[in-house]
């Protein structure tokens, strides 16, 4: 897993909000820890010195999530 960033927010629209760390790409699918599916990046929102992504999530996220580091797959994922 390449690390991107981490989620600091899961918003009233169901969103997650991403604090990216490194260059991610909208429609790039996102990836805990355990190598499980958790979101796709939807759009890239913020400045360019400080950007953020907003994801659908792929799973059902809970606030255990919030402050977790999320990254992309360089390899095999788990379902």
């Amino acid at each position: 897993m390449k690390t991107i960033g981490k989620i600091i927010h899961l918003a009233k629209s169901g969103r997650l909000i991403i604090q990216l760390r490194h260059i991610a790409f909208e429609g790039q699918v996102i990836i805990d820890d355990k190598n499980i599916k958790i979101g796709k990046i939807m759009e890239i929102i913020g400045s360019v010195s400080k950007p953020y992504a907003s994801a659908l999530p792929l799973i059902n996220i809970t606030k255990y999530h919030i402050g977790k580091q999320v990254g992309i797959s360089n390899g095999r994922i788990n379902n």
